[in-house]
């Protein structure tokens, strides 16, 4: 019962992808979807973490992050995707 709320994050992405066909070229285009399938993808995991499904160290220890990847803050919340760095945003995309 708890992924369907995952799963309802990322249909609702793709109906916001469809707001993405007003770019004026498909390279915008692309890169407009991806962005909002990122934003999503974070949300759906930020919403496993808070619900008990994954834990911290599962995340941090996921391979595509590194150590110096700041994925929580001081709360120790995961920090939504449109707020990581860049280089981390790059390693979760």
């Amino acid at each position: 019962m708890r992924w369907s709320a995952c799963a309802a994050l990322v249909a609702a992405a793709v109906v916001l992808a469809a707001g993405c066909g007003g770019e004026e070229n498909a390279s915008a285009r692309e890169s407009c979807i991806a962005a909002r399938e990122n934003t999503a993808a974070a949300a759906a995991l930020r919403r496993g973490y808070e619900q008990g499904l994954i834990s911290r160290s599962k995340i941090e220890r996921a391979p595509f992050f590194t150590r110096s990847d700041r994925l929580f803050d001081e709360n120790g919340k995961l920090i939504p995707y449109d707020r990581l760095e860049g280089k981390t945003q790059a390693r979760f995309d």
